[in-house]
């Protein structure tokens, strides 16, 4: 077999181009599995950030609405439709079964006087976006998170 150098550089023979043009041609099939098996990976570890970004908006939307919420019942504990109104409008998205829970110092919030303290408590349960996904592999439980704010009655 004759080689020839070229411009200093050893020229190729035949079996080496061969060798060359088949690595080339197995290169996009190794870039393919990889991505087939790279982007459900990295679809579902975007799906459990937003999932989380999810959990911690309404977490601090229904803080918020508790705090609203105690606070109009600072002004009068007795007004339970209006309360649970403030409390029901910050509801988060991908909530369900919202309670609320009004107590006072002395355990009768219609006896409330000035300077007795009323507290708001408002439980919910989030289900994630991605229990769907992993249902058929893994029980995936809602999460419970809850609120609570105190202030003095006026």
């Amino acid at each position: 077999m004759v080689s020839y150098k070229i411009g200093g550089w050893p020229a190729l023979d035949a079996g080496t181009q061969r060798a060359q043009s088949s690595k080339a041609r197995v290169l996009p099939v190794r870039r393919t599995i990889f991505l087939s098996l790279a982007i459900p990976i990295l679809l579902f570890t975007l799906l459990v950030a937003i999932d989380l970004g999810r959990l911690f908006t309404g977490y601090v939307q229904m803080s918020n609405a508790v705090h609203d919420g105690v606070a109009l019942a600072a002004q009068g504990p007795t007004a339970t439709a209006n309360i649970n109104d403030i409390v029901f409008l910050h509801e988060p998205i991908g909530t369900s079964s919202t309670t609320l829970a009004i107590t006072c110092t002395n355990g009768i919030c219609a006896n409330a006087r000035s300077g007795e303290a009323v507290t708001l408590t408002a439980t919910w349960t989030y289900k994630p976006i991605t229990a769907k996904l992993l249902a058929p592999i893994w029980d995936v439980e809602p999460v419970v998170l809850s609120a609570q704010a105190t202030m003095t009655v006026l």
